[in-house]
């Protein structure tokens, strides 16, 4: 895909509709909606019970390794290939995370600094979506999913008492 094509529609999304009272009330309806919620916790178990058979595997290849049937260097290489397994796992399962205290008014508040985005240079954009690592899922130039890190609109995580300032915009 073109870059500046792409990026044309990534602007329109963020400085339009992450900012829109309607769109955002539309995402906490979805996640307030009990069959996603259903869906996502099958989802949840099969990537639990995913992590538990790769550190079976993780097992026998160290048995293997102990009695002798494979070498070290093949040890170091399956261990890794698993490792990174799990670690993708592990990171599907953070993305399914969402705070059950996401509001309208939270959302609104978070992403009110997007307003300007189309003015900001693509420096500014990229420190931004850093900062909210963005899971932006893209297919003939149209945007299929969009996750942002839940924590970010979670006010446990955010300290703002003396010393300390809030993230910035």
């Amino acid at each position: 895909m073109r870059r500046e094509k792409l990026e044309q529609r990534l602007d329109l999304m963020f400085a339009e509709q992450l900012t829109s009272r309607g769109f955002l009330q539309t995402c906490i309806e979805e996640l307030a909606n009990p069959r996603k919620q259903d869906d996502s916790g099958i989802r949840i178990q099969r990537l639990n019970a995913d992590v538990r058979n790769l550190r079976q595997k993780r097992e026998r290849v160290l048995e293997a390794f102990f009695d002798g049937t494979i070498s070290r260097d093949e040890r170091k290489q399956r261990l890794e290939s698993i490792d990174r397994d799990i670690q993708s796992i592990h990171e599907l399962l953070l993305l399914n995370n969402t705070p059950s205290a996401v509001n309208l008014e939270s959302l609104i508040k978070s992403f009110a600094p997007l307003i300007e985005w189309q003015y900001w240079t693509r420096d500014q954009k990229r420190t931004l979506l850093a900062a909210l690592v963005p899971d932006i899922r893209v297919a003939d130039y149209r945007v299929t999913a969009l996750g942002i890190d839940s924590t970010l609109f979670s006010n446990e995580h955010h300290r703002t008492d003396k010393g300390s300032s809030p993230l910035p915009t």
